[in-house]
């Protein structure tokens, strides 16, 4: 018989001892199955772990509060520095750009919210870091928990060569420019000289900063200056989106100005210009005043006007940009012309008022010109009008831009001056916010219109002259902006034949 201590136990007819060594080859083969997982994982991690300390972008994942999780690549921290763990992702680009990482924190709580769709806020984070003396370009792709993939790639010889090119290229338009009008560009070099000396000190309030940088993006667009007149529009954004700018952000412009500048001055020199140009027709015309009796006074008058500059070649360039506006925008061939007799002014009184007229231009083209299909269907020419004319008179220098588009929309001026908090019961009032900073009738913006700013640099530039700005515009019959300019102006020499 079986003794009890050593009689096997049998349970619904299986042995005990059968069991629990059956389960213990199970479980033996369990862990070995998970120790060969767990040997492929560490295997993968090992493997992973390489790839990120090889891999030349810099990968990193951040989860939709902006926080920095999981491993990255040793390229983040050749770039940004080391992360930590749980850390922001803009607080590890804050001590390298401030205003990138203020606009990505912005721009992750949009995506986060969702009030736009997600490849449209995407689109609209920061694109490029500037840390430790490179350039990064940064590409983002929506995880499925809601994070960000994110990868910086060095971009820094590639940015290099095209700031290379662009120089050269700006270099050779400023000296063709040169060439058929060396007042107005030696004007620009002076003009821009002064306003990326208030930006360098950033001593002026952030409207009067928008206004010059709107200015100098619209006169380096007219000579053929793209690469300026795109980093004007990239602050722009920047301040549009935070409300200022910090220091390396105007280094930048300042330097990229700079650089230029000295380009430039090998071949044109400093913009300390005496030369004076005068055609043969003007002294034949003065000679003739001469010789029929012009008294002394008027005749050394006459002689001091010719040492002011020309006002049709600045007139002139702005028929150029309008042309060239004009077919950019698919608004046909846009007829421009310029209506200015022999007239010249002092470059320090007019100068900055002429430049920012280009605003004025832009707008009549952007906003006032209707496409061929538009002007078609309202029996008008297909081919739009811009007349830009200048004279003087006893009042002073009186300045015309003329177009013959579909007029101003004053509904739409009082619908954004009342967003503004502006008044909007008389003509003058919807006047002066159409030249208000901040007010724009545009649906968008773009680097030509839309921001409010170019009309107000030109109201406040007639307004520091102490002129007079009148608008006449009819629904559908065009508009036309008038500039009058008092001035010390000389009695009218005779117009060359």
């Amino acid at each position: 018989m079986w003794r009890d201590g050593h009689r096997p136990h049998r349970l619904y007819g299986y042995s005990t001892t059968g069991s629990y060594e059956a389960a213990r080859a199970q479980l033996e083969k369990k862990n070995g199955e998970l120790a060969a997982v767990h040997a492929e994982l560490e295997y993968g991690n090992k493997a992973m772990l390489r790839v990120l300390d090889n891999v030349d972008q810099g990968l990193l994942t951040v989860d939709s509060d902006g926080h920095i999780v999981g491993r990255w690549s040793a390229a983040v921290e050749r770039s940004l520095g080391v992360p930590q763990d749980g850390m922001l992702f803009e607080t590890l680009l804050r001590p390298h750009d401030a205003v990138v990482a203020d606009s990505l924190r912005l721009g992750l709580a949009d995506l986060k919210e969702g009030f736009m769709p997600a490849e449209v806020t995407l689109a609209q984070l920061p694109a490029r870091i500037s840390a430790r003396g490179r350039e990064l370009a940064v590409h983002y792709a929506e995880l499925p928990d809601g994070g960000l993939l994110v990868k910086l790639s060095d971009v820094t010889d590639q940015v290099a060569r095209a700031r290379a090119e662009a120089a050269q290229q700006q270099t050779l338009a400023i000296f063709q420019q040169f060439r058929r009008d060396r007042a107005g560009v030696v004007t620009f070099l002076q003009e821009t000289e002064s306003l990326m000396g208030q930006l360098r000190e950033r001593a002026v309030d952030v409207t009067t900063l928008k206004r010059n940088l709107h200015t100098v993006k619209g006169s380096a667009a007219i000579i053929g200056l793209t690469d300026l007149a795109a980093r004007c529009h990239h602050l722009e954004d920047v301040l549009a989106d935070i409300g200022r700018l910090d220091g390396e952000s105007c280094r930048d412009l300042c330097t990229a100005w700079s650089t230029l500048r000295e380009d430039v001055a090998v071949l044109i020199g400093h913009g300390e210009d005496q030369t004076v140009e005068v055609s043969r027709a003007e002294l034949a015309t003065l000679a003739r005043s001469i010789d029929a009796g012009l008294p002394p006074v008027e005749t050394a008058e006459a002689v001091r006007d010719l040492a002011r500059d020309p006002v049709r070649p600045q007139l002139d360039r702005l028929a150029e940009q309008a042309r060239a506006l004009a077919a950019r925008l698919g608004k046909g061939s846009v007829v421009v012309d310029v209506d200015a007799p022999t007239l010249r002014a002092e470059r320090e009184h007019t100068g900055a008022l002429l430049s920012s007229l280009v605003h004025v231009v832009r707008n009549a083209l952007d906003h006032g010109i209707e496409t061929a299909d538009e002007r078609r269907a309202a029996g008008k020419p297909d081919d739009g009008r811009v007349v830009i004319s200048a004279a003087r008179d006893d009042e002073g220098l009186r300045i015309e831009i003329r177009d013959d588009g579909r007029g101003i929309a004053w509904e739409r001026v009082a619908a954004a001056a009342r967003k503004r908090g502006l008044p909007t019961q008389s003509r003058a009032e919807l006047e002066a916010a159409l030249f208000a900073d901040g007010v724009s009738t545009a649906d968008e913006v773009t680097d030509i219109s839309g921001r409010g700013i170019g009309t107000s640099a030109v109201a406040a530039e007639v307004q520091r002259l102490g002129g007079s700005i009148t608008i006449d515009s009819e629904v559908g019959g065009g508009t036309t902006f008038r500039f009058v300019i008092p001035l010390q102006m000389p009695r009218a020499v005779p117009r060359a034949a």
